[in-house]
């Protein structure tokens, strides 16, 4: 049974024509958001971009388009946006945040960033990313219980082959890239 959808919209993105998405059942999301039959979602360009198994949506003005796509259980929130072949899945979470490239965000982590992740980054396990300005690409991995941003009101740089795993927290204005492991 399909889950969602594609209502036609005066959107587009990339030059890719973007669908609104309606759903066509009640269910609860990863981040415990209630959507309802007849809710309206966020935009895909097609129902390649969201999955119709599991209770992964695509909410308010979030938009995924190019391949990437939105699966299992994962939540991808209102100023939010997935291109190129970025994967969002398991319990997954993406606020705010521009994402593309090869991207992989899975497990229980959790995104809101004002700024991009791009490239070859995968974030999973717990950690956490988020910040005010904060650019992450290269070859990065956050994993384990990292936790990247915080409340800081600074710039935090990531790019590289950066690793940051264990119960690392950087949470100052920074710039990391190298070969580099935080721990």
């Amino acid at each position: 049974m399909k889950k969602y959808s594609l209502i036609e919209s005066d959107r587009s993105n990339e030059q890719q024509k973007l669908y609104q998405i309606k759903a066509l059942k009640t269910f609860t999301t990863s981040n415990d958001t209630k959507v309802k039959e007849g809710d309206l979602g966020g935009f895909i360009s097609g129902e390649h971009n969201l999955s119709h198994e599991g209770n992964c949506w695509v909410a308010n003005s979030a938009e995924v388009w190019d391949q990437a796509c939105v699966s299992e259980n994962a939540y991808l929130g209102g100023f939010s946006s997935l291109s190129d072949q970025v994967q969002l899945y398991g319990n997954a979470q993406i606020i705010r945040g521009e994402i593309s490239g090869n991207v992989k965000i899975y497990d229980n982590a959790k995104v809101s960033v004002k700024g991009s992740i791009e490239d070859e980054v995968e974030i999973f396990g717990n950690a956490a990313v988020g910040g005010k300005e904060t650019w992450i690409r290269g070859s990065v991995k956050i994993f384990d219980n990292a936790q990247i941003g915080g409340n800081s009101f600074g710039c935090i740089r990531i790019s590289d082959n950066v690793q940051i795993y264990g119960n690392a927290k950087i949470e100052a204005t920074c710039d990391i890239n190298g070969n580099v492991e935080i721990q």
